[in-house]
């Protein structure tokens, strides 16, 4: 999904991600950039790859729950 067309989708693919288990390829000029995933999931692919789990990042978000 290229960035433009995630814009006006983007809380309800965080949505799929967290509540159906469904990525999402963001993709820039057409390459795949970057993966929404649920956070569930990104900690456990850290775990079993040996990784560090970054710590979430804070500011200005819309946390509702």
């Amino acid at each position: 999904m290229g960035i433009r067309d995630l814009r006006p989708v983007l809380g309800d693919r965080v949505d799929a991600a967290f509540y159906a288990d469904e990525a999402t390829v963001i993709t820039k000029q057409g390459k795949p950039r970057a993966v929404i995933v649920s956070h569930e999931w990104f900690v456990n692919a850290c775990k079993q790859m040996g990784l560090p789990v970054p710590e979430p990042v804070t500011g200005t978000d819309d946390d509702e729950g």
